[in-house]
């Protein structure tokens, strides 16, 4: 398992590469031997206009709502900072996990089903 200080600057979908240079053939190399990797996901995306996660999340309504009948999400301090977290209630929030899991984290680790 691999604990958050994969993540650059503690965000969700993003590679510190200082110490995952290269994160393919670390995953290639698990697999050949038979082992797993798991990484970890937070639900807190950090609250940063131009990062693809929380663009991404804005654009699909996938936060939880900071009260009823309101369009301000619900905001938080965790790893990244500020954040805003998935609401797992609703049907985007699948439509966003799926997306940032397959088109910008690890895509390589889908051929292997290791997430």
């Amino acid at each position: 398992m691999t604990e958050i200080d994969y993540m650059k600057d503690y965000q969700d979908f993003l590679i510190y590469k200082v110490l995952y240079l290269n994160m393919k053939d670390f995953t290639d190399y698990l697999v050949s031997l038979h082992k797993k990797f798991v990484s970890i996901n937070d639900a807190g995306i950090a609250r940063t206009p131009g990062y693809f996660a929380y663009d991404n999340g804005v654009k699909l309504d996938a936060f939880i709502k900071s009260g009823r009948n309101t369009s301000n999400f619900l905001q938080g301090i965790v790893w990244p900072g500020y954040a805003y977290y998935t609401d797992f209630y609703n049907p985007a929030a699948l439509k966003f996990w799926k997306d940032n899991l397959r088109h910008n984290f690890f895509p390589f680790l889908m051929e292997y089903e290791l997430i």
